[in-house]
């Protein structure tokens, strides 16, 4: 997926295991040997790399590219100054659970073309861009373009109001992130600061909570109670309630009757 035409830097990572992978930069070979699941590589947009790739099973990488306005954007959010971001390059062998977390989920969501999963990807791609810029990036900073300081506990009221008001249906977080007047990664990270969740799983937490009170307190199917929450079928709330509780929504049921 592609943050913007004009990218700045791109990430590489390896979802399933490689035998063996072979990598380039022109007639230059950087690394060969085996690659576990989860390793990634940071670089610029622009360098000319090549691999090849020794495998048994088919081999899934993900490759996201990030706009130089998005990474200036959240290395503002993080400094409070405008700065110049510069990439390090850790080349395929750091360990970083979260950032393969999050990638795995934007996998997971990117092609579904659910409202809900798609929102699911939008956050965690923003969450990796920050990641990526928090983590492995060096920064220049740059006194003389001054930036707007925006306060890490703005007024969330708003954004909170527009999640009861989508209860019932899906959000995305440009619509968030606009209630607030807040560049979406600098939102993202006030909200979780004050609440714990990002913004798109705090929404979750808020409809399977309705769902539970509608399962306890009404006698409605679980077809009426999945079209009242807004899912377009019933196996998407039943899988959904289960992720988020362990139980499908009859058993949650059973357990309050």
């Amino acid at each position: 997926m592609s943050l913007s035409t004009k990218a700045f830097c791109e990430l590489s990572m390896v979802l399933t295991p490689v035998d063996d992978m072979t990598l380039l930069c022109g007639e230059t070979t950087i690394r060969t040997g085996p690659l576990q699941s989860g390793r990634f590589r940071v670089a610029p947009a622009n360098a000319t790399l090549s691999a090849s790739v020794s495998a048994s099973s088919t081999v899934k990488f993900l490759k996201v590219f990030f706009a130089e306005e998005t990474a200036r954007a959240i290395g503002s959010a993080i400094h409070s100054h405008s700065i110049d971001i510069e990439m390090e390059d850790p080349m395929l062998g750091t360990d970083d659970p979260f950032l393969v977390s999050l990638g795995r989920e934007v996998v997971e969501n990117i092609n579904d073309p659910r409202p809900t999963s798609r929102a699911f990807a939008e956050e965690a791609a923003i969450l990796m861009a920050g990641r990526v810029v928090s983590h492995y990036s060096t920064a220049r900073y740059c006194t003389s373009m001054a930036v707007r300081s925006r306060g890490l506990d703005p007024d969330l009221d708003r954004a909170l109001q527009l999640m009861r008001d989508h209860i019932c249906g899906t959000i995305d977080l440009g619509m968030l992130a606009t209630s607030v007047d807040m560049p979406a990664f600098s939102f993202v990270r006030a909200f979780q600061k004050k609440y714990g969740l990002s913004p798109i799983r705090y929404h979750r937490h808020m409809r399977m909570e309705q769902a539970k009170t509608l399962l306890s307190t009404t006698a409605f199917p679980i077809g009426k109670i999945s079209n009242m929450l807004g899912f377009s079928e019933s196996s998407h709330f039943v899988s959904a309630f289960r992720k988020a509780t362990g139980r499908t929504p009859l058993a949650y049921r059973r357990t309050r009757s």
